[in-house]
């Protein structure tokens, strides 16, 4: 039997002494039809396009995506949507760290021993990308909290690569080459047993935790080992009436997104990100062939670390008071008139989202200390981050937003903000009419 190895990308390699690899570029599917939206989506516009690195956005400015495939901490960094180029906000890059125990299929709690930090990077972008949310909150969080069973479905979106038309055999293995382009692609596979990857000696996995789910040990180029909780699935180049997109990651892939839906409410999850494929020892660099493989970071055990990491950071802009996250802090009034984010706060004044927390919708509102209302607490910090502007913010008050009179400055701190709050709601929404 041939042993499979990984791809190279760049220096990374995994830990499993006959293996190497590279860092994952797009997918190769069976069908060329895949290069928009499947009629029954799964987040096809939440990944990024062709030319960003593939990454998937979550919701509330967060995005998910391998952590070795960046960013690297540069200025100017951005990843790019369908609607639009968003740059990184400095001080929100976390790598995502790995349990230390999981409650197996009977109950049981289950202590693991393993690296401190996994292959899974989670950014926030500077703005607001409009696009449906897939876990902006723990109440709003559609990442799976269990393991697909094995054989389920997945489909798979990332961008870079496609396969030719052409047919290749190897060593008796039947496939197809592929070419360096960049497109984005979507492609299903089913989930291969993890059992069959550990033989021959060492396995692929150092250590099964079910039959869907193993401790894969990922050396990345910064020389540093990472284990990654990995589901995997095997490439079948002729697919099947039910699976005609079967698809196999190639170099570039890293960071794709991979869903799979909730078998007892039948709605679509994200359930992994792609980090590394295989291939059989001296294979041409530019094929997929059958039996090759494709390892998916499970984020049903990853889940609750990263709404920790969500929770715990809570920055919208790389600017206070950015309350319309244009990506600079503007705006006083113009004959009488609200303009830049001084007209966004006017616009929701009184808004209360009932949670007592808050998120990039309210922010947007100008709930500026993000406890899901927009209060006169949310005006003092504008007019304060006015102050540190050329334009300044110290004439800024309520009575000139709103043209109420008797109405306290907020440096008073004493209004009765539920009933003043529904005053001031009132009169500013009686004044649009």
């Amino acid at each position: 039997m041939m042993t499979l190895r990984l791809f190279r990308f760049g220096t990374m390699i995994v830990a499993c002494a006959t293996f190497w690899a590279p860092t994952a570029h797009a997918l190769i599917v069976n069908s060329n039809a895949t290069t928009s939206a499947p009629a029954d989506d799964p987040g096809w516009a939440n990944h990024t396009v062709p030319g960003s690195r593939d990454y998937v956005y979550l919701g509330d400015g967060w995005a998910l995506t391998a952590r070795h495939i960046g960013p690297t901490g540069t200025a100017g960094e951005t990843l790019t949507f369908s609607t639009g180029t968003y740059s990184l906000i400095p001080g929100q890059n976390h790598v995502v760290s790995n349990p230390t125990s999981y409650v197996n299929s009977s109950g049981q709690t289950i202590n693991l021993s393993l690296t401190g930090q996994t292959d899974l990077r989670l950014v926030r972008i500077n703005g607001d990308p409009d696009l449906t949310d897939i876990c902006s909150s723990r109440s709003n969080c559609a990442i799976a909290t269990s393991s697909p069973s094995l054989g389920a479905e997945v489909t798979f979106i990332g961008t870079g690569p496609s396969r030719t038309d052409t047919v290749t055999t190897w060593n008796g293995h039947t496939g197809f080459t592929f070419t360096i382009n960049n497109v984005k692609r979507w492609g299903t596979n089913q989930l291969s047993n993890v059992n069959d990857f550990q033989s021959p000696s060492p396995g692929l996995f150092t250590q099964v935790l079910s039959s869907t789910t193993g401790i894969l040990p990922l050396k990345t180029p910064d020389g540093i080992t990472r284990d990654v909780i990995s589901m995997i699935t095997r490439y079948d180049h002729s697919g099947s009436a039910s699976l005609p997109e079967e698809a196999q990651a190639v170099p570039g892939d890293s960071g794709s997104s991979v869903f799979s839906k909730n078998s007892t409410t039948g709605e679509w999850e994200l359930a992994g990100i792609v980090n590394a494929a295989f291939r059989y020892n001296d294979q041409p660099s530019n094929s997929v062939l059958d039996g090759n493989a494709t390892t998916i970071a499970d984020l049903s055990f990853y889940r609750d670390v990263i709404l920790d990491l969500m929770e715990a950071n809570a920055n919208y802009s790389l600017v206070t008071g950015d309350i319309n996250l244009d990506g600079v802090l503007s705006g006083g009034t113009s004959g009488g008139t609200p303009t830049g984010d001084v007209a966004a706060f006017v616009a929701g004044w009184g808004y209360d989202n009932g949670l007592g927390v808050g998120d990039i919708n309210t922010w947007k509102k100008g709930d500026l200390n993000r406890d899901g209302k927009v209060d006169v607490a949310d005006f003092v910090i504008l007019r304060n981050a006015l102050n540190g502007t050329s334009g300044g913010g110290g004439s800024l008050t309520l009575n000139s937003l709103f043209g109420l009179v008797g109405v306290p400055e907020p440096s008073s701190l004493l209004l009765a903000l539920a009933g003043a709050g529904l005053a001031f709601r009132y009169r500013f929404r009686h004044s649009r009419l």
